[in-house]
């Protein structure tokens, strides 16, 4: 709308009715003040978020144009005398950044296309990020730009970093000080979102001290940092402190883990689903899954009357791709044949169609179309494979959306991948490199290229599948996420053994301990407070009553005890053992070790014997 429609709508709320409230609401920095100025006639209030405002703008009539963060229907103590006209205040464009930067002295190039990205069209944030960029923070390292950005809107938030008035007579009427909630928005940011039992864990701060703040949104997993200001946070608080800030993700990725394990319904357990890729921390997932900024369409089945947009989105697909546009009618003119019922569109508010995508359930009736982009791999990939038994999943050939839309291309895949774990399982055929990055970063099984270039474009479809089944989806979440998160442990010894041995092996380097999956074993809240776990743990083997026992402690207590390199002879050697032996004494050390963590887990560092 920009700010001129803004005014429009203004000016018309008040045509409709003179004596009308308009509250216009946007984040912070998104220009309400400025917008105000440009107003002619009507009485302003500014910055209506504090605690009392509801009160003492009961009642009141217009005309009276009323701006703040939150709407002002939600704020206690509000009552209407007349009509009350809310007008959100719109995202900039990118073409509106672009025109912002330049007034800056930011340019084409690395710090305008960073500008873009992190700002989300919030313009106070385009501005100090600007400012950022001419501070010295380098353009190829994101990071450092965020944090300054990330700073100055911190410093904005004014009263809401405060805390809540204690109520009058309480204990708390003198408070130690107030919440760290710059430090609690980072860590928010960071995993995505959080419930309450996340939110004390991992913040140690009240639930509500989050859910009143204007940066923050409910959802269906609990609590999130609206965006963009998630995606600028999590950005610096990853460059500004990286060893806290993959123990956040740790940590979080145990709770989701437990969650997922113990997920009663369809939707609940999808949401965990993506969080737990969320968590990953993997850059290519979270670009193409999670962009920065909220999306403003909607995904559904295509309808009869969608057929006219559907052909010509398909058409934009294949102009991108420089697809041979003969190719792509006959396979498409097949799928709307075979399976009508099978295509998504992406929708925004007035209607217009900016994204499609083919998803229909793999059966003996949709696979004939399916084969010109399967090939040689069809009566593999159709014929169950790793698929759950009793189903054969749902088949992906086309996804596309408006490149000027990552927000709902993201939305688009993730609707795509819904039916998929409804279906127990997926089969995806595509030529573009940026979709077989994505379906590999996932872990997708690469099935191999089909033997003919189908789309006429220089690039074979590659095939992949995956199974959905809740059977596996524990033990593929454990490799996705040990490339990035690792997954807390089950009761497996030796799956135990072996991440106790990376502890150990890693127990003199922070950065290796903050991504072992222990933490949230052992209750350690921190690398140093793992690390001291592991120390005492030894201790105590070593001082074990049962000699073969205390051998093995030793044998730990010696292997990496100190900084280094272990060399295993020089061990054996210095303990008067064979080699044989000294392998069974270390293999013993970390099975007792495994099983001390399994029959008795632990909450924090393990008391030492006397």
């Amino acid at each position: 709308m920009g700010n001129a429609g803004v005014i429009r709508a203004i000016g018309d709320a008040f045509g409709a009715d003179p004596t009308a409230v308009v509250n216009l609401v946007g984040p912070l920095g998104s220009g309400k003040t400025t917008l105000l100025a440009e107003l002619a006639g009507p009485a302003v209030v500014d910055g209506v978020d504090t605690a009392g405002a509801g009160e003492a703008l009961a009642g009141r009539a217009g005309p009276l144009v009323v701006a703040g963060r939150i709407p002002l229907r939600s704020l206690p103590g509000w009552s209407a005398a007349g009509a009350l006209v809310t007008i959100e205040v719109p995202a900039w464009s990118e073409e509106d950044v672009t025109r912002l930067a330049a007034t800056h002295d930011v340019q084409a190039g690395p710090g305008l296309d960073l500008v873009r990205r992190l700002s989300g069209g919030v313009p106070l944030i385009a501005v100090l990020l600007c400012r950022a960029l001419h501070s010295g923070a380098p353009a190829d390292v994101p990071g450092a730009v965020a944090d300054h950005a990330a700073t100055g809107i911190l410093d904005r938030l004014g009263s809401e970093a405060s805390g809540p008035a204690p109520a009058p007579g309480s204990d708390a009427a003198t408070p130690a000080g107030p919440p760290d909630i710059p430090a609690a928005l980072a860590v928010l940011a960071a995993v995505g979102e959080a419930d309450a039992d996340l939110v004390r864990e991992l913040i140690d701060l009240p639930f509500d001290a989050l859910d009143r703040l204007s940066l923050t949104r409910r959802t269906g997993g609990g609590l999130a940092v609206a965006e963009p200001f998630r995606t600028l946070l999590d950005e610096a608080f990853r460059w500004r402190e990286p060893v806290t800030h993959q123990v956040a993700l740790t940590r979080a990725t145990a709770h989701t883990r437990h969650l997922l394990e113990t997920a009663g319904d369809r939707a609940g357990r999808d949401r965990l689903i993506f969080r737990s890729w969320f968590l990953t921390g993997d850059r290519v997932v979270r670009d193409t899954l999670f962009p920065t900024g909220e999306p403003h369409a909607a995904v559904g089945p295509a309808a009869a009357a969608d057929l006219d947009d559907i052909e010509r989105l398909v058409h934009q697909w294949a102009r991108r791709g420089g697809l041979d546009p003969r190719s792509t009618g006959r396979i498409l003119d097949g799928w709307m044949r075979s399976t009508p019922d099978g295509f998504l569109v992406a929708r925004t508010p007035d209607g217009r169609a900016i994204g499609v995508a083919h998803v229909p359930p793999v059966t003996e009736r949709s696979i004939a179309s399916m084969e010109p982009v399967l090939q040689q791999h069809t009566e593999t990939v159709t014929a169950n494979g790793d698929l759950p038994a009793d189903s054969r999943g749902v088949f992906v050939g086309l996804a596309f959306c408006d490149e000027r839309e990552p927000e709902v291309h993201a939305l688009l895949l993730r609707a795509i991948l819904r039916p998929a774990f409804a279906h127990g399982g997926v089969v995806v055929s595509t030529m573009w490199p940026e979709y077989q990055q994505l379906v590999r970063r996932l872990g997708f099984a690469y099935r191999g290229a089909a033997a003919d270039d189908v789309y006429g474009c220089g690039r074979p479809c590659e095939v992949y599948t995956h199974s959905f089944a809740p059977g596996r989806l524990g033990g593929w979440l454990d490799d996705l996420t040990s490339r990035g998160v690792p997954t807390p442990l089950g009761g497996d010894v030796a799956r135990l053994r072996r991440h106790l041995r990376a502890a150990l092996e890693g127990l003199h380097d922070p950065a290796a301990l903050a991504r072992s999956p222990l933490l949230a074993v052992t209750g350690s809240t921190s690398p140093e407070a793992l690390h001291d776990w592991l120390r005492a743990a030894v201790s105590d083997l070593v001082r074990a009553e049962d000699r073969l026992d205390a051998e093995a402690g030793r044998t730990l207590d010696a292997c990496y005890g100190r900084a280094g390199t272990v060399r295993h002879d020089r061990v054996a050697q210095r303990l008067h053992h064979s080699r044989a032996t000294h392998f069974r004494r270390l293999d013993r050390g970390l099975t007792l070790l495994a099983t001390r963590l399994l029959l008795a887990p632990v909450t924090g560092a393990p008391e030492s014997r006397t």
